[in-house]
Order: C-alpha cells, then sequence, then structure tokens
C-alpha cells in the first residue's frame, strides 16, 4: 500500500488503472479504465494494487 499527502482543498483524480484493480483508501476498488475522484476533505489518501486473476483472458 502507498500512502500519498494531499494538501486541504486540493481535488484528486487517479486515472492510471491499466490492468487489474486498484482499492483507494481500503475501501474503494477501481477497475480497468475507471476514473476514482477523490473529496477536498482530508490530508492523505492510500491506493493499493489488488492481485489480478491468474487467467487474464
Amino acid at each position: 500500500m502507498t500512502e500519498l499527502a494531499l494538501p486541504e482543498g486540493w481535488s484528486v483524480a487517479l486515472v492510471a488503472v491499466l490492468r487489474g484493480n486498484v482499492r483507494v483508501n481500503g475501501k474503494a476498488t477501481a477497475r480497468e479504465a475507471q476514473l476514482v475522484v477523490l473529496g477536498q476533505s482530508g490530508q492523505k489518501f492510500a491506493i493499493e494494487a489488488t492481485p489480478m486473476p491468474s487467467c487474464y483472458c
């Protein structure tokens, strides 16, 4: 898991899901070609790659 700092009042959008899944803040899961927009409150966020299936067909 990777934690990143976020200045108060800033917005963040993550668009880097090319293959597999990414878990955001331990709650939401973004899949391929999905966009995650985070709110302006808070000072950090966490992202974590989740395991891909063994057969990615």
